[in-house]
């Protein structure tokens, strides 16, 4: 993961009809991508850490 890849976990289509905020899509992004093995050790990484 380290040598330039980008995951993300899109809205789904129900998402979308139901008006799934951006805030909520990324906690839910958040959520599943912690559930994960490979992803959960690079936690202190990602778009929320980019800002800091």
């Amino acid at each position: 993961m380290h040598l330039g890849y980008h995951a993300v976990k899109c809205r789904s289509q129900r998402e979308l009809t139901k008006g799934t905020s951006i805030d909520k899509g990324v906690a839910n992004e958040l959520a599943f991508f912690g559930q994960y093995p490979p992803f959960v050790a690079e936690g202190d990484r990602g778009d929320q850490h980019a800002h800091d």
